[in-house]
């Protein structure tokens, strides 16, 4: 059981005082683990040093292509094991090398809404 947290802020949420768990609907579920996957550096959480994204090894440098960038994202995406497939990809990389992607994914209960994440 997950616990639930906010996609704005994310912070844990708290309802008259109590931490209520994810609701038991999948999409929700796998759409919260995945944002925290992919807002996560490599080797950031002490207790796995091999979750998260390869941001400094493999994203955060000079001359990365785009379409390298969405193969990596694509892939993280995809080795979740609730994941049955991407239905819908798009991602923008800005001169300031600002990227930003949003998804949607299929779940055995159902498609989850807009997934954003920016880097």
């Amino acid at each position: 059981m997950d616990i639930l947290v906010s996609n704005e802020t994310g912070d844990v949420v708290y309802t008259n005082a109590d931490i209520p768990p994810v609701t038991d609907e999948q999409r929700l579920d796998v759409a919260q683990r995945l944002r925290i996957k992919l807002q996560t550096y490599l080797g950031e959480w002490f207790l796995n040093i091999e979750t998260g994204v390869p941001y400094y090894e493999r994203i955060l440098r000079k001359g990365v292509r785009k379409q390298d960038i969405d193969v990596i994202f694509q892939t993280l995406i995809l080795e979740e094991p609730d994941v049955l497939e991407i239905t819908e990809f798009s991602s923008t990389l800005s001169g300031a090398r600002e990227y930003e992607l949003s998804f949607r994914v299929r779940v055995a209960g159902g498609t989850t809404d807009q997934i954003v994440i920016e880097v």
